[in-house]
């Protein structure tokens, strides 16, 4: 699948590693920060995901790893 995104991550910062690339163009859709509890960075629209669609990735686990992260944060 080629990216819907025009902008992208160009040079990935220090104890960030690539989690996703789209697999047509290879452009960066997910980082992850290692070494920190929680922090995730992509690109994503939830909004064109329609419930049940096969055409695109399943986006519940990136759902239920955030929301788990988040019911476990502590302030």
């Amino acid at each position: 699948m080629i990216s819907i995104h025009h902008q992208a991550i160009k040079a990935l910062g220090k104890g960030l590693r690539v989690e996703a690339r789209s697999a047509e163009d290879g452009l960066l859709e997910a980082i992850r920060l290692e070494g920190k509890p929680y922090v995730l960075g992509l690109q994503w629209h939830p909004e064109f995901h329609p419930p049940g669609s096969t055409d695109l990735l399943d986006c519940n686990p990136i759902l239920d790893e955030f929301l788990s992260a988040a019911r476990g944060w502590r302030w």
